[in-house]
């Protein structure tokens, strides 16, 4: 059939311009990484067609052998390859996306948690910029490079909210901002605007 003249390797130079082009530039690099790194190396001249669950057990084996049980990082590899199998389907570049696989069994480690008085003496000493983009990560939630990223026009008062621009397929979304972040909000449009 038509789809069985593409390989991996030909297939991961068209994944990567669409992922470029139709995702954020953190899964890009990710993704260039982990077929550059792993997976290319290993089912670069295969057709997709053509794996097997043995040759995914296979590939497991070979990375546990290569970084060790890092098994989350081998999780995210597997689901990097579906995910170029599936798009490549869904380009008429091979018939059927890859065969069922189980994630290698990984448990997080438990996060060390700050204690409200530890994060209030920090907040204390910051200054006023520094503590409104850290009571945005703490409070309303935000991810690092929302916070670092907010412009005034997404900031809106009485209702509180912060207008999100997410980097994962230009989503919007809305968080409230509680009283203590409305008000550090506020005074410092007040000290950068003046208004």
């Amino acid at each position: 059939q038509i789809g069985d003249a593409y390989s991996i390797n030909a297939i991961s130079e068209k994944y990567l311009e669409y992922v470029q082009n139709h995702q954020s530039q953190r899964t890009y690099k990710d993704k260039f990484r982990m077929l550059n790194v792993a997976i290319l190396p290993f089912f670069g001249g295969m057709m997709p067609d053509y794996i097997t669950p043995v040759i995914l057990s296979d590939y497991e084996k070979k990375r546990i052998e290569q970084i060790g049980m890092k098994r989350r990082e081998i999780n995210l590899e597997k689901l990097c390859l579906q995910s170029l199998v599936k798009w490549a389907v869904s380009q008429g570049m091979c018939n059927n996306p890859l065969p069922k696989s189980k994630p290698l069994p990984y448990k997080r480690p438990d996060p060390e948690y700050l204690s409200r008085d530890e994060i209030t003496a920090i907040l204390g000493n910051m200054d006023l910029k520094h503590r409104a983009m850290y009571m945005c990560l703490y409070i309303a939630g935000l991810r690092s490079f929302e916070a670092r990223n907010l412009k005034w026009v997404d900031v809106h008062f009485n209702p509180d909210f912060i207008k999100i621009q997410n980097g994962k397929g230009d989503k919007q979304r809305i968080v409230p901002m509680s009283k203590p972040l409305s008000a550090i909000m506020a005074e410092l449009k007040t000290v950068t605007t003046g208004s």
